[in-house]
């Protein structure tokens, strides 16, 4: 009887230390993990949004503008320091290729100027021989460099009217040669003077 009463004594004295080491002490906070994070934000400058009161909310409202515009600032002065210096280079490329197919483009139309000069020039020169299947040649070589121009076409014309008139052949070269000019430039008088030299020669 008395063993039985001892043990029992002991089962409850166990219980009640285990009940005492459980409870919370007046003087020490219980660390756990949801105390320990506010002890860290706290200590870290890391407001709690929750219970923040107006004037915390609105500071870091203006913290957090303040740092994007901080942000943007940084990510603009990159750019100006890498894509500006690329795009000056580009916009010089650029514009010295497009000067240079300039040049180009003037180049090859004085190349072409000098060309016509030649066959105009050596075209006149067979007229004065009366050689007009030779004048006709040249005339031709500056219409295809320009198929417009008025000269050309008119002395291309008046040779081939004149061979006809003075060699009596191929008239009808003549007529074909002074459609287009007739079409083109209809004010012309000495177009219409060669028509009529063609309308006699073939009578």
């Amino acid at each position: 009887m008395g063993g039985g009463g001892s043990i029992q004594g002991m089962s409850n004295s166990l219980k009640i230390n285990r009940q005492m080491l459980r409870k919370k002490t007046y003087f020490r906070k219980e660390r756990s993990f949801l105390n320990r994070k506010r002890e860290f934000h706290k200590a870290a400058g890391i407001i709690d949004l929750k219970t923040a009161t107006t004037e915390e909310l609105a500071e870091i409202r203006h913290k957090i503008i303040k740092r994007r515009r901080r942000n943007n600032l940084k990510f603009l002065l990159f750019f100006m320091v890498i894509f500006i210096p690329i795009l000056y280079f580009s916009i010089g490329f650029f514009k010295n290729e497009t000067e240079k197919a300039a040049m180009i483009e003037v180049l090859e139309k004085d190349r072409k100027m000098e060309k016509y000069r030649f066959y105009i020039e050596d075209g006149d020169s067979y007229i004065k021989k009366g050689q007009w299947h030779n004048a006709m040649f040249q005339y031709n070589k500056a219409i295809e460099l320009f198929p417009n121009d008025y000269h050309a076409t008119y002395r291309y014309a008046y040779a081939a009217v004149y061979r006809c008139r003075n060699v009596k052949e191929k008239c009808n070269v003549a007529s074909t040669a002074l459609e287009k000019p007739l079409k083109d430039f209809p004010n012309q008088q000495e177009l219409v003077e060669l028509e009529q030299i063609l309308l006699f020669a073939v009578e």
